[in-house]
């Protein structure tokens, strides 16, 4: 889906609050984040945009980019 990180089936984006390098740490486990969503932005493929493993789309159709958790806050609840 081209996000960088997911808790479950959530995108996750990073922050300066919860950077990249954080994320990376949490790699694996079990946690919880706390963020905004955002939307991200709607539009169209660009042929030279989609990798040989993207899915195809339809010409007419519309795709959504940047969308995920703004992460502010990360924690650990372990087996829960």
């Amino acid at each position: 889906m081209g996000h960088e990180f997911m808790v479950g089936e959530t995108p996750i984006r990073p922050t300066k609050t919860v950077t990249t390098e954080i994320l990376k740490q949490w790699e694996g486990k079990t946690v919880r984040i706390e963020g905004v969503w955002n939307p991200g932005e709607k539009r169209k493929p660009a042929e030279e945009d989609q990798p040989l493993s993207s899915p195809i789309f339809p010409d007419e159709s519309d795709v959504i980019v940047g969308s995920g958790i703004e992460a502010a806050k990360i924690e650990d609840v372990g087996e829960e």
